[in-house]
């Protein structure tokens, strides 16, 4: 009988024993499963920024940067030899007419497409090692690239058929970038 009353009293401690461990366990499993649910969420936030982009029509740019302050200029006429493929374009001013975003409309998502291409190789050619582009995003319906160097700020985003182009003193970034996430390029 003692030596069932002390197997039993051993078994008794030997569970005592094992629950701070059990405990600690299931704590852990916790934090992990809370940092994986974070870590999903930001993934799925970003991805949802980039799949979410609408592109706007040339009324609704200008609404939105004329509320901004921006004085706006239909350029579209400047590109009337390339009427084939650009649609329309509008000229943002700021205040000052200290710098310009320029919104082209374009014929087709491949126009689109092609006008980023040509303007990015340009802003490339002053990219350096030093100073490689910052944003480099690329899928079938959105592209941004973004570039800060030798005191400039480049900027081209696309969204189906719609460019967004900056090329500005650094001195308007932050004017820049804040007129882009307004617009939600």
């Amino acid at each position: 009988m003692e030596t069932n009353r002390s197997t039993q009293n051993r078994r008794k401690k030997a569970k005592r024993n094992n629950r701070p461990i059990l405990v600690i366990g299931v704590v852990i499993l916790i934090i992990v499963a809370i940092i994986v649910g974070i870590v999903n969420a930001v993934k799925n936030s970003a991805g949802n920024a980039n799949t979410e982009r609408n592109a706007l029509s040339i009324s609704r740019f200008e609404a939105i940067m004329e509320k901004q302050g921006y004085q706006l200029f239909d350029s579209t006429d400047q590109y009337s030899d390339y009427s084939e493929y650009i649609k329309k374009c509008s000229i943002a001013i700021g205040k000052y007419a200290e710098y310009q975003i320029e919104f082209y409309e374009l014929t087709s998502n491949e126009n689109a497409l092609a006008l980023y291409d040509e303007n990015r190789a340009t802003f490339e050619t002053v990219a350096t090692e030093e100073n490689p582009a910052s944003v480099d995003e690329n899928s079938d319906k959105y592209s941004k690239y973004v570039l800060a160097v030798s005191g400039r700020y480049m900027v081209l985003s696309r969204i189906d058929n719609t460019v967004v182009y900056a090329d500005v003193n650094d001195d308007y970034r932050a004017k820049v970038e804040n007129a882009l996430k307004v617009l939600g390029y």
